[in-house]
């Protein structure tokens, strides 16, 4: 039940209304009747003052004050009249019982613009404020409460403030940045490369919340290329977080679709510890970042060219003394590491090609000739070629450095000792055939002489040692004739036939075949000829022969020689299939898939990898072909195809 209203209590105002209604029996103040004369003159005082008043009554700092000091209570009003000063600010609670401390010692306390953190509209927020709190004194000079004053001074402080930043942003105009200040409400001051950069008409386009103007574009961090949402971009982070923030991002404009790089520079502004917004510089760097884009292209590009080369490269700084190389250098030379002084690579190369390679780095180093080395190193176990060649790239003051450019050649090597090996066995086989020429002169010559002697009359023993003579001379005379066909070498295709062809082959191959207890079947339905190079079709059938008298080396087996007129599927045309068909081990499917490959062998060092590339570049050039079937275990069946007529080179 509320008390009477006393006298020195009515007028006009809210605040008069709400303290005459409230019961303040149910306070630690009391009712009216018991209020003290310094509580009652201050009340009193305060509400018939214009700046807003408040009185915290007692060690409790009951609150009672006037109609302007609701507006500093705001969404507390007017619940926490007649209640704790520290049960209204929960929020504040060391401070203020600090504060309340003090004014009880007799101490006044005066702050002016000093920031505040209240819970004044449901959440947290820094307010400024000018304030007062003075100790209302007894007669016996204690005090009895606190006579507080506070001026809000929130938005002239805020004003203040921006207005500082405006003329500092002034002096920004005639920068060819865009630079712009303002909060989480929007940009309140900005130069023209601001408004342009932005994509704005005008200032007043920016005053808006600064998320709004952040989804005018799709903005991209370029260090890790994903989308930054407004509430992420440098400026937001600047206010939230109180630190400066730079990055750089892509930015495409919703309304062009055109990609700006930006490179981002904000910085909170602060006043009495409190962020009150934000500076922010972007400049814009679309041409560096597109130049940089194109040089990393470029290196790309020669970077794949390289590696489509077999190529690599390096780069040797005498400051460190340390020779760099790429990723297809340490591949190509087998390096476990990209960095390394010049002693730990030639450590690479073969222990016989070492002191000369050290020698040519040495004579460019010393600014000699350029370099140019062909040297071996060891990879994986296995003996590779590599070719290297740089030169110094010189510097400012007499500094340089050195590139260079390291190929993997062993391809190269080995074709050529492929072509000096073929180059041997062609002279090899001309001078078989003249050998074989020779040989036939003075057998003509025995021969005769053997005619001769056995026109007289000789015993049956002799006569016996005769025959078998002549015979023996007869063999030797075949083989010497069929070495000459062999090997014999023409411009211009001639007609044959298949089994003169495989009989040619076999002959050659006839002791090796019978040393590996290999029986030899022959099938020949082909009489019509056919007009080609006798001598690389020879050269096909002996390569194919001999394989196959290897792949029965161990256990022998039957070797079926087999040739028929029919007409190529592909092609339409009429011509001649040979097969070559061995009872030998076999392929596996993975060695059939690179059996035509230039330089693939199943025979280690015993081959070259070559004799079934050459075959089948020999039936490209007489229109034919040539194709494998085989199988583990059970063998392996060549089947080639010649048209009727070869065509003329």
């Amino acid at each position: 039940m509320t008390s009477p209203v006393p006298a020195w209590l009515k007028g006009s105002g809210e605040m008069r209304a709400r303290i005459s209604a409230l019961d303040w029996a149910g306070t630690p103040i009391g009712a009216f009747a018991v209020w003290p004369e310094e509580l009652r003159t201050s009340v009193v005082l305060a509400l018939g003052m214009d700046a807003p008043c408040c009185i915290f009554w007692g060690r409790e700092a009951i609150q009672i004050y006037n109609d302007a000091y609701a507006l500093v209570m705001k969404r507390k009003h007017p619940g926490f009249l007649g209640r704790g000063l520290l049960e209204a600010w929960p929020e504040r609670d060391a401070e203020l019982r600090e504060v309340i401390a003090t004014v009880f010692q007799g101490q006044t306390i005066s702050e002016a613009e000093q920031p505040w953190e209240l819970d004044r509209e449901g959440e947290l927020k820094t307010y400024t404020f000018s304030i007062s709190m003075s100790p209302i004194l007894g007669v016996q000079g204690d005090v009895l409460g606190i006579f507080h004053v506070a001026q809000e001074k929130t938005n002239e402080v805020l004003t203040r403030r921006l207005q500082r930043a405006k003329e500092l942003t002034s002096t920004f105009e005639s920068m060819p940045d865009a630079v712009y200040v303002g909060n989480l409400n929007g940009i309140t001051d900005c130069n023209s490369e601001a408004i342009r950069m932005l994509g704005a008409t005008g200032i007043e386009d920016l005053r808006t919340n600064i998320g709004d103007i952040g989804r005018r574009f799709a903005v991209r961090s370029i260090s890790s290329g994903q989308l930054i949402p407004p509430e992420e971009l440098s400026f937001v982070r600047a206010l939230r977080t109180g630190q400066t923030v730079v990055e750089d991002v892509m930015a495409t404009r919703g309304d062009t679709g055109e990609n700006v790089y930006i490179r981002g520079a904000s910085a909170p502004i602060f006043d009495n510890g409190e962020i009150i917004g934000a500076v922010a510089i972007n400049t814009d760097v679309t041409d560096r970042y597109r130049a940089q884009i194109a040089l990393q292209e470029s290196q790309e590009q020669l970077r794949l060219a390289l590696a489509s080369a077999s190529q690599g490269t390096w780069f040797f700084d005498p400051k460190d003394g340390l020779l760099r190389g790429d990723e297809q250098m340490t591949s190509i030379c087998g390096s476990l590491e990209s960095v390394g002084p010049i002693s730990y690579w030639l450590n690479l190369v073969h222990l016989e090609d070492r002191d000369r390679v050290a020698s040519a780095l040495e004579v460019t180093l010393s600014g000699g000739s350029d370099y140019d080395a062909e040297y071996r190193v060891v990879r994986e176990g296995e003996i590779r070629w590599v070719r290297s060649r740089g030169r110094l790239l010189r510097g400012s003051r007499n500094s340089f450095r050195m590139f260079a450019v390291v190929e993997d050649i062993s391809n190269r090597k080995m074709t050529e000792s492929a072509l000096r090996h073929s180059e041997r066995m062609a002279e090899i086989g001309r001078l078989t055939s003249s050998i074989a020429h020779e040989i036939n002169n003075p057998l003509e010559a025995v021969t005769n002489l053997l005619y001769i002697v056995r026109s007289g009359q000789l015993s049956k023993d002799q006569d016996g040692y005769l025959a078998t003579a002549e015979a023996e001379l007869q063999r030797v005379t075949a083989i010497a004739n069929q070495t000459l066909r062999f090997y014999k070498q023409s411009s211009i295709p001639t007609a044959t036939t298949c089994e003169d062809l495989f009989e040619s082959v076999l002959s050659i191959h006839k002791a090796r075949s019978e040393r590996h207890h290999v029986r030899i079947q022959r099938g020949n339905k082909c009489k019509s000829p056919v007009v080609c190079f006798e001598g690389e079709i020879r050269q096909v059938l002996s390569n194919l022969i001999g394989n196959s008298i290897d792949a029965m080396a161990n256990k022998g087996g039957s070797l079926h020689v087999k040739s028929r007129e029919g007409t190529c599927k592909r092609t339409g045309r009429k011509g001649h299939f040979l097969m070559v068909a061995d009872t030998g081990m076999g392929m596996s499917p993975e060695t059939v898939a690179h059996l035509f490959e230039p330089f693939y062998t199943t025979k280690g060092l015993e081959g070259n990898g070559l004799g079934l590339w050459i075959s089948q570049e020999i039936l490209a050039r007489h229109t034919g072909s040539i194709r494998v079937r085989s199988q583990e275990g059970t063998g392996t069946v060549f089947s080639l195809f010649l048209p009727v007529v070869a065509v003329t080179r």
